[in-house]
Formats: C-alpha cells, sequence, structure tokens
C-alpha cells in the first residue's frame, strides 16, 4: 500500500533483520544444499552432523513442534543447556571434530529459534492488518458464502484467507479494480468478483486456463442467487425462515408489509376496502419503486380506531382524497416501465470477471490489456517462480497500483542473479535478489537452497507430505544406480513412483524402468540386500530431513525480506503494518 504515516524507519529495520537471518541463512547453508538423493552415496550425515541421530530427531521434532505453536517461550527452551546431545559432560574424551559438530548443531537450533524472532520485529500478522485497516473504515460488506461450497477445501482456505485481506485493502484504498497475476483457472478471480464486488482482471500466460476461467465463472453466475439464498437462510448452522418483508424507517421512507396490515386493520373495524370513494388505500413509490408513503381516505376519521402499528409510522399521512380513477392502458405501460427502470438502477450490477492471456514483463503495460487504466490492487495467488518478482517490480513502477499482495510458490523456479552470471547466462530480470542491499553482498542461495524453502513444518509435523520412507526409498535407490549403472547424476527424478509401489522391490523395478536402465541384470536377492544394508540408517535421513525442515522457514523469510527490502528502497514510504503483510502474504 503507498501510504503512511506513523514509521520510524523500516528500511532499517528490515535490513538488520535481513542481515541476520542471511547470515544464519549462509552458515548452514550446507544442510540445505544437499540433495536428499545423494545422502547415502555422499555419506551426508557423517560428514555435516557426525552425531547420534536419536537424539537429534527428538530435538528437531521438539522444535517444529514449537515453531508450530509459535510458543513466545521458545527461545529460552531451545538455548537450554539439559539438551540431550548437548551436554559436554555426557562425551569425555570427545574429539575436537565432533565437538564441533556438537556445537555447531546446538547453535543452529538457536539460530532458528532467533530468527523468527528477527522476522516477527518487522512483520505483524494478518489479523492485526486487517483489524488496523477496519478500524479505520469498518463499513465493509461481509461474503454471504464460503468458497467451501464449490471448491475444495485446500482451495477455500487459501482463497477465503486471502480474499478479505484484498477486500480490505480495495476498501481502504477507494479501487474496485484489481489484477490478478498467474490467475490460473479463476477460483481467487470469482471468489473476490461475486462475493466482493470487485471488478477483476485475471491475467494468466495459458490460454486454456483462461478459457475454463470465463467458462467456470460462467456457470459459477447461474447458481450464484442460489447459493446466496441458501446461506441467507442460515445462522450459526441453523435455518431461520425467509422474512417477507422488512421494516426500515429513516427520515425519507418507511419500507413495510404493508398490504397484509391494511387488510387485518380493514377487517378489524368492520370496513370495506372494496367500496369505492369510501374506504381507498393507495400504496404510493418512490423514485427507487419502494413503498415509502401511505395515503388512506375516508369519510369519517372518528368512526376508524387505527391499528397502533399504523399509530407508530413516521412517514403515513391520511390525506382525504377523491375516488381513484382506474388507470388506462397506456398509464400502466408508463407506471411498468417507470418501475423495472427504477429496479435496474438500484440492483446491483453483475459480477465482472474478465480472463486475459498475456505472458506479464515488468515492462508490461496493464493499460494495453483493458483498455481505461483506473487505481487498482494487483493480487496473485501461487505467483510461481519469478512471476512474484515480475509483480513487485510492476508495482514499484505504476503509481496507479495502490496496493499488493501476493503469494508466492515454486521458490526453487526462482532465476537467482549471482547464479546465472557464474554460468555466463544472461537473463534480464532476475527474481533474487531483488533488493539493492542483499545485491551488494552478492547474496546466493542456490536450486537445492530454495527448494527446501518450501518445505512447511505444520505439513512434516502432520503427515501431509510424502513420507520419509519414499526419500529413504530413493537414496537407497541411487546407491544402486551409481555403483550398478556408474550414473552419478542424482537430478533424475522418477515422479511418483513410490506411490505406485507395494514395495522396495517394486518401487526399484519401476525407477530403473522409468530411468531407461536396463534391472534385468539384478535379481531381486540383491535388491533386497541394499534394503537390508541401509534400514538402520533410515534414522540418519529422518533425522537430516528434520533439521532442514526447521532451517526451510529462514530460507523463506530471507527471500520475502529481500522483497520488503525492495518495495522499501523505491521510495515507496511502505509503513510497518503494511510492510509485515508484504512479508506474510508475498
Amino acid at each position: 500500500m503507498r501510504a503512511a504515516a506513523g514509521c520510524t524507519d523500516p528500511l532499517r529495520d528490515t535490513r538488520r533483520a535481513t542481515a541476520r537471518v542471511n547470515a544464519l541463512v549462509q552458515r548452514f547453508r550446507h544442510l540445505a544444499a544437499t540433495h536428499t538423493a545423494e545422502f547415502y552415496t555422499s555419506n551426508v550425515w557423517a560428514e555435516h552432523v557426525g552425531l547420534e541421530p536419536g537424539p537429534v530427531l527428538c530435538r528437531a521434532r521438539e522444535q517444529a513442534r514449537l515453531m508450530i505453536e509459535d510458543d513466545d517461550d521458545d527461545d529460552d527452551e531451545c538455548s537450554s543447556d539439559d539438551d540431550e546431545f548437548t551436554r559436554k559432560d555426557d562425551c569425555p574424551g570427545q574429539e575436537p571434530e565432533k565437538l564441533r559438530q556438537l556445537l555447531d548443531l546446538r547453535s543452529f537450533f538457536r539460530g532458528v529459534s532467533t530468527a523468527r524472532t528477527y522476522l516477527r520485529n518487522v512483520t505483524v500478522s494478518r489479523s492485526s492488518v486487517l483489524h488496523h485497516l477496519e478500524a479505520q473504515q469498518p463499513h465493509r460488506a461481509a461474503p454471504l458464502l464460503s468458497p467451501a461450497e464449490f471448491m475444495s477445501c485446500k482451495k477455500s482456505h487459501e482463497v477465503e484467507l486471502m480474499s478479505e485481506v484484498i477486500a480490505v485493502l480495495a476498501h481502504h484504498c477507494h479501487v474496485r479494480q484489481v489484477f490478478n497475476l498467474g490467475s490460473g483457472k479463476g477460483y481467487l478471480s470469482s471468489y473476490l468478483a461475486l462475493c466482493y464486488g470487485l471488478k477483476v482482471y485475471g491475467i494468466d500466460s495459458s490460454d486454456g486456463n483462461s478459457h475454463g476461467a470465463a467458462e467456470r465463472h460462467r456457470k459459477l453466475q447461474r447458481f450464484w442467487k442460489s447459493y446466496e439464498r441458501k446461506s441467507a437462510l442460515q445462522v450459526d448452522g441453523n435455518v431461520v425462515p425467509k422474512l417477507a418483508g422488512c421494516m426500515k424507517c429513516d427520515e425519507s421512507r418507511c419500507v413495510t408489509e404493508i398490504d397484509s396490515t391494511l387488510e387485518e386493520t380493514f377487517a378489524a373495524n368492520s370496513l370495506s376496502p372494496q367500496t369505492e370513494g369510501d374506504h381507498i388505500a393507495e400504496e404510493r413509490t418512490d423514485c427507487h419503486g419502494k413503498p415509502h408513503c401511505l395515503d388512506v381516505s375516508f369519510v369519517d376519521h372518528a368512526e376508524i380506531d387505527l391499528d397502533p402499528f399504523l399509530k407508530e409510522l413516521p412517514q403515513i399521512s391520511f390525506v382525504p382524497k377523491a375516488g381513484k380513477q382506474p388507470l388506462t392502458w397506456k398509464e400502466q405501460r408508463q407506471r411498468r416501465e417507470a418501475s423495472i427502470k427504477a429496479k435496474a438502477q438500484t440492483t446491483p450490477q453483475p459480477s465482472f470477471h474478465l480472463p486475459v492471456t498475456s505472458h506479464v514483463t515488468p515492462k508490461t503495460k496493464l493499460s494495453q490489456l483493458v483498455g481505461e487504466l483506473e487505481d487498482s490492487v494487483l493480487i496473485g495467488l501461487h505467483t510461481c517462480g519469478d512471476l512474484a518478482a515480475t509483480s513487485l517490480r510492476l508495482f514499484a513502477k505504476r503509481p496507479e497500483l495502490r496496493a499488493i499482495c501476493t503469494a508466492g510458490c515454486c521458490y526453487h523456479l526462482l532465476s537467482e542473479e549471482f547464479e546465472l552470471i557464474e554460468r555466463n547466462d544472461v537473463n534480464e530480470v532476475q527474481g533474487f535478489p531483488l533488493s539493492e542491499f542483499l545485491k551488494s553482498r552478492r547474496c546466493a542461495l542456490g536450486r537445492n537452497v530454495r527448494m527446501c524453502a518450501c518445505l512447511a513444518a505444520e505439513r512434516v509435523a502432520t503427515g501431509k507430505v510424502p513420507p520419509t520412507e519414499s526419500l529413504f526409498f530413493r537414496a537407497v535407490l541411487q546407491v544402486i544406480i551409481q555403483e550398478h549403472f556408474g550414473v552419478l547424476d542424482s537430478t533424475k527424478h522418477v515422479g511418483k513412483t513410490y506411490a505406485r509401489s507395494s514395495s522396495f522391490l517394486d518401487y526399484v523395478r519401476k525407477s530403473l524402468e522409468k530411468l531407461s536402465l536396463d534391472g534385468s541384470q539384478l535379481s531381486d536377492g540383491v535388491i533386497q540386500s541394499y534394503l537390508d544394508k541401509y534400514q538402520p540408517k533410515m534414522v540418519e535421513l529422518e533425522a537430516f530431513n528434520m533439521l532442514k525442515v526447521l532451517l526451510a522457514p529462514c530460507i523463506e523469510g530471507l527471500i520475502l525480506l529481500d522483497r520488503l527490502c525492495f518495495l522499501q528502497e523505491q521510495v515507496l514510504n511502505v509503513c510497518t503494518g503494511w510492510s509485515a503483510c508484504c512479508s506474510c502474504c508475498l
């Protein structure tokens, strides 16, 4: 968000946090740079850890648990001298190299916890950002529907959380136009258009995605009203009856269920409203076709005991009036046309979602894609690889873009400036680093390190990622390939072979076939012998993978801090609250 007040020196604070997190990542970069497939062929555990794997695994799991719970006191716990594997008294006569590795691991756990403190110093939570913005402008319409009504649980969770932030930003900046980069199938775009009434342009480089998003949105519009009715009839899980009408009284009008009340009033007083010239009830409408005033003509005021409800209506007038003449056909048509026109003026405009096929670069002119460009919000859910960096560069260059909210992914697909220089590869735009601060330090990570940034402690702890056994099978397979086929390249992929395999033997056979290697020379007994040999060392791989999981938030944090630092370097005067939103959502 281009705004800001009440900031001390956010750029200085961000640079300080970036420098400290970068120092931690660079110190333990060797852990993340190791390819899991090379774990046994390169003797990774002995080279980089060299301690008993059992205690290391237990402590890593405990650290991951603390990360998930976000315990404020985890720093103290992690720096405790009572760790099972860090007590020097347990290791009398320890070799200097082993002692160095032990102390390195102890500092690793401390550093991971401290890095979280650095990140918290320059960021705030998503809920705090929403609370801050909504406190300034609280009148924002809430959506009637949850996206879970028409998309998967995983996708609906992402869309619901992000759409709320986007809607608050759009309302805060007084804009309705939204550009969704990398819109894909249009889940987020459709939800923003239908639920929040935003004018969304979904931009994707795939023509198939754009056509699919357009068709999906068209079908969704047809059923949207039924979805709204269904949600409107449910309050806290309880079905409530649909109201036939409502009453809203203000200085200019009174909207109420009038007809039934009049019938009851006339019946109670034995009045016949059908007698022309004696008792006439006429409902008048305002310019929007809504009832606002009731004219009642009668012969004797004293003979009518008015209903208490009618006495309370502030805008009802009782005017003696001559009998009402029936409308001509022409008058009826004119009144009907006026009513239709008034209704069209008050009915909300249909949702606007336009998928556009285009490859976006920092030089892309959005006005050429949409015609007239107005103040907008730039968003992106799962902006893959360099697309997140591209969106930030667009935001920095286009004053019409008032706010940005992106969630990056696929960090391993980022292009690195200093990695490309080493390969003598020329690329006009690099995805990392963006900030001049990290460029001056020639910061580099590498593909394996960036891949590590995609790991999530929450998913590992809850078993939502492939089990360690799949990594173990791949590492043992690499030993077989290297010893029997002389292939040293570990970057070749076997895909999801593990999920389709019934055993290690089946896994090896299918993998060799996929890699175009003749496995007929290997007997089942030879293959099984490799499994038996490395099975006791599986705990080493599991412990090492947990160390990478703990380092992952620091690597991702470094990438996000670089992006935040870039924004602040553009003299955008980004305030602290929005800085947090950038770090959490980019």
